[in-house]
């Protein structure tokens, strides 16, 4: 093979792994759907919806609690302060590439507070919105997983980070 098809062939190849995207699909009153797209079709990742009559998204089953910054639980009730990282998923094109920390996410009975949100654990799940940006997961012992996902009525789709954080005071 010539070096000029040689180097065709492999942008092609490229092309065809750069295709790989994440979409949101925000329907009104509710959670994002999260579907990542692939030149080999598409895979619901969160899946959305309304909220009305109490319902409850849950985060993906594919989050790894070992992220990358997330120290050991904590022992005890799961009331204290939760500390981990937050990682894109979907960077919207760049504009999110960096992972971010998270402090100060405090849980106290059912209540959770962090930075702005609020939200009420029921069960396991918890779901927290603030303006266009939901804050959702899932409680397992001392340890929380789940997604952040931003979006603009203006601009469509946002970032969305994954979630790990791990109770780390009391």
């Amino acid at each position: 093979m010539n070096t000029p098809r040689a180097l065709r062939c492999a942008v092609a190849c490229l092309l065809l792994v750069a295709t790989t995207a994440c979409t949101m699909v925000i329907p009104p009153g509710g959670p994002p759907t999260v579907i990542q797209s692939t030149p080999f079709g598409s895979t619901v990742i969160s899946q959305g919806g309304h909220l009305g009559g109490g319902g409850s998204a849950t985060p993906p089953n594919s989050l790894d609690p070992d992220l990358p910054g997330v120290l050991p639980a904590m022992g005890g009730g799961r009331n204290g302060i939760y500390s981990g990282v937050a990682v894109p998923l979907d960077t919207a094109g760049g504009l999110c590439i960096n992972n971010v920390p998270i402090d100060g996410f405090r849980v106290s009975g059912n209540q959770v507070r962090w930075e702005s949100f609020r939200g009420r654990i029921h069960g396991d799940s918890l779901q927290m919105v603030q303006g266009n940006t939901w804050f959702m997961g899932q409680f397992d012992g001392n340890r929380f997983n789940g997604q952040i996902s931003q979006s603009s009525l203006r601009f469509g789709p946002g970032c969305t980070f994954m979630v790990a954080l791990a109770k780390t005071g009391e």
